[in-house]
């Protein structure tokens, strides 16, 4: 593939302290153009806006880039002698029609067989433009505007061919190994997630915040989420039953956890889509590249997922074990990062994290609590609520803070009242790993039919 890379002369307005200067941009234009490893490059216009020492230094750069397999093609308008000397091959376009190609040193001995002088020490390329612009390309009676000289008749085609031909080559063993290629996407997204400081820890402090607000809610229950029935012969003593705490602390849980994963899921590839295409067009593997980042972001959610279920614990202090309220906690930032994945392959940069945010919570509200999942099964709907990670995370954390209670109620009535299922943590466990999964693979797909596109 061949990386069109078109350099401005402008610099972006906006931004504080000095900036850069135009040369100083353009060098970071085609730093960025070769971090993707393209077989060619093609600038347009790319010494335009700058003095001459700057555009000869620029064109000096390409010319060693060139040196190194990979093939440079510019568009340049009046250029200095140093720079025309630079040059290896040579097309010069009249009106779009073509009047020279062939090797740019041998361009002055064309034009000047045609009749044309070239006074000593002038500027071949001024004197080629002024020719351009005062005369008819004639010979022999005929115009020969789209003529080419005979030694450059089948040359250039063949040495093109020979020459497009050998850099194939040289970029093919180039390229990395998919292995190797995953391995230095999860490093790079390693390394961008430790720049964003600002972000990260942004995350996690919301997840610690929410945790301890959710914590304090609950915190005058002293980890009394559930009051049922006792056993028989006991049953006559008991007091008010409460089914419904426990499974109002999962929906809260679920609610906090789209928050705070919600925008930063969206934020990891929306802000990557043409530096992703630029990378693909190259042929670089989407794959490598999409798993590298998914793996470099597990560490993130657990240091959130942590910090929330801490925070949680400490203060709500329920019966469910630290370990599993951790786990359960990790594989619901799973699922709605990979909600966020999902939508910033559909969604515009800008409006991502606002549309995954409503999505997250309205997917967090269908976790049977209200209306209860009992409810729900006489509608015939119990599927629907099942297909989201939210009615699975929910039935986890309500079978693992009344399980420790069996002893002393009957459970059986509680989960018959609230229509969570007993007795299949592992089950639950399994379908969050498997619906965060599957949002990821749809993501995937979406991002290479839809959203790796050309961003205009």
């Amino acid at each position: 593939m061949i990386q069109f890379f078109p350099i401005s002369p402008r610099w972006p307005p906006g931004g504080g302290g000095r900036g850069i200067s135009g040369g100083e941009y353009k060098r970071v234009s085609i730093a960025l153009a070769l971090a993707a490893a393209p077989k060619a490059l093609v600038l347009d216009e790319p010494t335009s806006g700058l003095d001459a020492t700057a555009a000869h230094s620029l064109m000096k750069l390409l010319h060693s880039i060139s040196r190194q397999g990979i093939m440079v093609i510019c568009v340049i308008h009046q250029p200095r002698v140093e720079i025309f000397h630079l040059l290896d091959d040579l097309l010069v376009l009249n009106a779009g029609a073509q009047v020279y190609l062939g090797k740019a040193a041998k361009a002055q001995s064309f034009f000047e067989k045609l009749g044309h002088n070239f006074p000593v020490a002038s500027n071949p390329a001024d004197v080629i433009l002024d020719v351009l612009m005062n005369h008819t390309l004639t010979q022999g009676g005929n115009e020969i505007s789209l003529r080419v000289s005979s030694e450059n008749k089948s040359s250039p085609g063949t040495e093109l061919a020979e020459g497009l031909s050998a850099l194939f080559k040289i970029v093919k063993q180039r390229r990395a190994s998919w292995i190797r290629q995953l391995w230095l996407a999860f490093c790079r997204s390693i390394a961008q997630q430790t720049r964003q400081t600002t972000g990260l820890a942004l995350e996690i402090v919301s997840s610690a915040v929410i945790g301890l607000m959710i914590g304090l809610s609950a915190f005058e229950a002293r980890g009394h989420f559930f009051q049922g029935i006792y056993h028989h012969p006991f049953d006559l003593l008991s007091s008010a039953v409460d089914y419904r705490l426990t499974a109002e602390q999962a929906l809260l849980c679920c609610l906090a956890i789209a928050c705070a994963a919600g925008p930063p899921g969206v934020k990891i590839f929306g802000e990557e889509k043409l530096t992703f295409y630029r990378e693909s067009q190259s042929g670089h593997s989407r794959s490598a590249y999409f798993l590298g980042k998914n793996l470099a972001v597990l560490f993130r959610m657990l240091v959130s997922s942590l910090h929330f279920t801490a925070f949680y614990l400490v203060l709500a202090a329920p019966m469910i074990p630290f370990h599993t309220q951790l786990g359960l906690g990790f594989l619901y930032f799973y699922c709605i990062y990979g909600l966020g994945f999902v939508v910033s392959a559909v969604t515009r940069r800008e409006d991502g994290p606002l549309l995954c945010m409503l999505m997250s919570l309205i997917i967090s509200a269908l976790s049977g609590c209200a209306p209860r999942l009992s409810t729900v099964r006489k509608w015939h709907l119990e599927w629907f609520w099942y297909s989201w990670p939210a009615t699975w995370f929910s039935e986890a954390f309500y079978q693992e803070n009344t399980a420790p209670l069996a002893y002393l109620y009957n459970i059986e009535d509680a989960a018959t009242f609230t229509g969570y299922r007993t007795g299949r943590t592992e089950m639950d466990i399994g379908f969050l790993v498997l619906i965060g999964t599957l949002y990821r693979i749809l993501s995937y797909f979406l991002f290479v039919f839809w959203g790796w596109k050309p961003q205009r």
